[in-house]
């Protein structure tokens, strides 16, 4: 599983949505990871449209409609 997928459903799991160090630290469980992987993860995702940053204290959401796509 790439980081993309694991930062994806990590967001999904979570209604209200994550900061950027929220995910981090959810990710660190399953794999070591410095910021800037998780950093360049939601960049990702958004420039996919997979996640939108909220201007509510610049938390992370996964958008509903879309699925992980099976590449």
């Amino acid at each position: 599983m790439n980081n993309n997928s694991i930062v994806l459903n990590v967001l999904k799991k979570n209604l209200k949505g994550l900061t950027a160090y929220q995910i981090l630290h959810r990710v660190q469980k399953f794999r070591r990871v410095q910021p800037m992987t998780v950093y360049r993860a939601l960049k990702n995702l958004t420039d996919d449209g997979l996640i939108h940053k909220t201007n509510k204290n610049k938390k992370k959401k996964a958008l509903k409609p879309y699925q992980v796509n099976n590449k």
